[in-house]
């Protein structure tokens, strides 16, 4: 495949030129005939020239490849094979197709290769198909219990490959199957359920201590000794009795409480706690009232009440009425005038103010506030002096008050009578406060309704001109 050419120097034979070549080669031969294969080769120096050789070349034979499996199913298969130097040469041939099968486990998918194979001209040809099985997953069953102490797990094994264990908590219920004694042993009996299984183990329950019940205690009938007794719930006739003298603490009796006698009784055994007992030895005396004292709470309607402290010093008190006592009016006369005793026509009248004082028929005095249903005489419709006659408990009293032509009309807060409420009227009260005579007030001047009237009010007017919401007029 490679020609060497080389030229030696006539002048000097040390002197060679080499140069080296791929041939290219053309053939008559086939797969199945012999022919002529003439390898040409080329030089790129024009020292050499082109150079051909023939050489007889025998039968190539066929160089078969795989064109195409054809599988039906998984059972049969086929192949067709063509000669890569004449693809004119095709063979069509059948396959003998083995299998190797894994099986699945548990967690890892098994699979069945097909494996389809021929032989040809000492060429062996294959081909493979794979199916994947899926992992049959765990099927874990019952097997065994396992104990640590008195706590228990099931042990399930997997049907599939009894390499695969799994330990699951169960619920361990107990009972005493058999009560210890203070003379027996007990047995307390474990009981591990998993699905239907179960399974029992037996824990041995050391004798009890004698187990006594409830104390008994039996007094004498005079009180002065008490008998205790407690036995034991396993065997009566384990029986600890004491009997002890009791002492005895008495208590006098009071109004309300009967006297007392109340026996105790101290016990040296442990099983046993202090017993009282208390009984009635002398009535309750009652109470007990002779001095009583006036409490001067009688008025016009109703006597008055007396009250006494018990006799024996309980503390306990009565009280009843005190007949006579009633207060009876002597006369009247007017304590203090109503505050307001001048009016306009058709105002009415007000007894704010108006106090009575009553003589009694026992020689003392009393104060009553005058009402509207004591007030008598009163006229408003004309201008004059009016006598007003109060009326109390029979007796009568008589003072005067003075009806005046009615009031001029007037805007709250326009002292200087202009008909508006402006800055002019906060002037005109600033200017009263100096000079009352020169500016005299046609109302109240105490806008601010603070008990006086000052600058305060003018400065409020003032403001109200400016903000009526926040300073209102009232």
């Amino acid at each position: 495949q490679t020609v060497t050419g080389k030229v030696v120097c006539l002048r000097d034979s040390n002197h060679i030129f080499e140069e080296s070549a791929e041939t290219t080669s053309t053939t008559t031969a086939t797969c199945t005939t012999p022919g002529i294969t003439t390898y040409t080769v080329s030089f790129s120096d024009s020292l050499f020239s082109t150079q051909t050789k023939d050489v007889e070349t025998e039968a190539f034979g066929h160089d078969y490849y795989v064109y195409q499996w054809r599988w039906t199913g998984y059972e049969s298969a086929s192949a067709v094979l063509i000669c890569n130097r004449d693809v004119s040469h095709v063979q069509h041939l059948n396959a003998v197709v083995s299998t190797s099968i894994t099986e699945p486990g548990c967690e890892e998918d098994g699979k069945t290769i097909y494996t389809a194979t021929l032989e040809y001209e000492g060429q062996v040809y294959t081909d493979t198909k794979e199916v994947t099985t899926p992992a049959l997953g765990h099927d874990y069953q019952f097997d065994h219990f396992v104990w640590t102490e008195y706590e228990a797990k099931a042990v399930l094994i997997c049907t599939h490959n009894s390499n695969h264990q799994n330990e699951v908590n169960v619920t361990v219920t107990s009972e005493v199957t058999k009560e210890p004694t203070c003379e027996e042993t007990g047995i307390k009996t474990y009981t591990a359920v998993y699905e239907q299984h179960t399974e029992t183990r037996q824990e041995v329950l050391a004798k009890t201590e004698h187990e006594y019940g409830e104390p008994v205690y039996v007094w004498s009938d005079d009180y002065t000794s008490v008998t205790a007794k407690v036995v034991c719930r396993f065997y009566d006739t384990h029986v600890i009795s004491e009997t002890v003298v009791t002492t005895v603490e008495e208590i006098e009796p009071t109004c309300t409480t009967a006297g007392t006698k109340t026996y105790s009784a101290v016990f040296s055994n442990e099983h046993f706690t202090a017993q009282n007992k208390t009984v009635e030895s002398k009535p309750a005396t009652g109470h007990s009232f002779t001095n009583y004292v006036y409490n001067n709470d009688a008025d016009f309607d109703n006597d008055g009440t007396e009250t006494a402290y018990c006799d024996h010093g309980c503390g306990e008190s009565n009280t009843r009425s005190k007949s006579g006592t009633k207060l009876v009016a002597l006369s009247i006369r007017m304590k203090s005038m109503p505050i307001k005793t001048e009016y306009y026509i058709d105002e009415e009248f007000a007894v704010t103010g108006a106090v009575i004082e009553v003589t009694l028929t026992n020689g003392t005095t009393v104060n009553e506030n005058v009402s509207a249903d004591m007030i008598s005489g009163f006229d408003s419709s004309s201008a004059g002096t009016k006598t007003i006659t109060v009326t109390f408990r029979g007796c009568t009293t008589r003072f005067e008050v003075l009806v005046k032509e009615k009031a001029p009309t007037y805007k709250l807060a326009d002292f200087n009578n202009d008909g508006r409420v402006t800055d002019g009227d906060a002037v005109y009260l600033l200017m009263s406060t100096f000079f009352a005579d020169t500016y005299p007030l046609n109302q109240a001047g105490d806008i601010n309704h603070d008990g006086r009237v000052t600058d305060a009010d003018a400065v409020y007017i003032l403001m109200y001109t400016f903000f009526p919401d926040l300073y209102p007029l009232n």
